[in-house]
């Protein structure tokens, strides 16, 4: 009885070690299973390690790159707002030169037509006298054309007394020239001449309404040219010279001195008139 009971117990454990063995050998075979899993996640694991240095070299690379990038982007939005503060600055200045310019324009385009300004100013403004064509010819009359001078007065009898002169050691006989103002057909005066300087440079009458004033003081006898006044104030004026220069020596010297300039058109084109003063 107790032998059977005995093998009972021994096939039980028998049994049992068998189920141990059983579990043994498929315990076993999981740890080679996951040894060998174990090493692979090993393997896969130093790889996303060596990829995540690589990703994280490159991260580095990129932030480095962004940084850069942000500070130029910070310079040029520096530059940018200092180019805005001079286009602002740049576009004041234009509005204040498009008012003063505005005023400008205006005061320009007063003229005797819109204002109160007189005519006889408005020099700057070329005015056409007449509609012919200019040509290569010159001013004056042309060849063949009949030409107009003073027309002699009724016969007069002027004595010109020539004394000859002869020496008494030599015998030279010497002949004294007729006087200069007797050469020519048409001479004027001393006095004619000076009421003609009178006139336009003292009483600033026109040369045109100087020759009408002659002719009318005259009684008509005398119908003196425009272009024969022009000549005797140039004659004046050259043997004034040298009181000119005195002039001028004592303007320069004035510790006060009065300046103006007069534009004036003449024969087309504009000229200016300079007049000094020191009283």
């Amino acid at each position: 009885m107790d032998t059977d009971k005995m093998l009972i117990e021994l096939d039980r454990l028998n049994k049992r070690c068998e189920r141990y063995v059983g579990l043994y050998m498929s315990s076993s075979h999981k740890n080679e299973t996951l040894i060998i899993k174990n090493k692979q996640l090993i393997q896969v694991n130093a790889e996303l390690k060596k990829s995540n240095m690589i990703h994280k070299r490159v991260n580095d690379e990129l932030v480095n790159d962004i940084r850069a990038l942000e500070n130029i982007i910070n310079t040029k939005n520096e530059s940018l707002n200092s180019k805005n503060d001079e286009i602002a600055e740049l576009k004041k200045q234009i509005e204040s030169l498009n008012k003063e310019n505005s005023k400008l324009k205006s005061i320009i385009g007063k003229d005797v037509e819109n204002s109160s300004i007189p005519s006889s100013i408005n020099v700057y403004k070329k005015k056409v006298t007449n509609s012919r064509e200019k040509s290569n010819k010159s001013k004056g009359g042309q060849k063949g054309h009949k030409g107009h001078s003073l027309e002699y007065l009724e016969a007069t009898s002027v004595e010109v007394v020539n004394h000859d002169e002869i020496c008494p050691k030599c015998g030279y006989i010497s002949k004294p020239n007729i006087p200069h103002n007797l050469v020519n057909n048409v001479t004027y005066g001393k006095s004619l001449k000076s009421m003609v300087v009178l006139l336009n440079a003292y009483g600033l009458v026109s040369i045109n309404r100087t020759a009408k004033m002659v002719n009318e003081l005259t009684g008509g006898f005398i119908k003196i040219a425009e272009s024969s006044i022009c000549n005797i104030i140039k004659e004046t004026s050259k043997k004034c010279e040298c009181e000119i220069e005195v002039i001028k020596e004592k303007l320069l010297a004035s510790p006060v001195l009065h300046v103006e300039e007069t534009p004036i058109r003449s024969e087309g084109k504009l000229g200016y008139v300079h007049v000094l003063a020191n009283n």
